[in-house]
């Protein structure tokens, strides 16, 4: 079963899905998420908690 999740960043607010899989299933678990961006290139790029538990 999918799991809604809002993204927000400064004025931009997303709406958006976590299919289910075992990696939003582990994000999901994880939420709220809040990060410091670094933004690069016209990217915006953060560490997540799932990816500190992967190791």
């Amino acid at each position: 079963m999918s799991v809604k999740i809002r993204i927000v960043r400064k004025d931009i607010v997303l709406d958006a899905e976590l299919f289910d899989t075992e990696t939003a299933k582990s994000i999901a678990a994880a939420l709220p998420i809040e990060v410091e961006p670094n933004e690069w290139g016209g990217r915006v790029l953060f560490r997540n908690p799932c990816q500190d538990a992967a190791g």
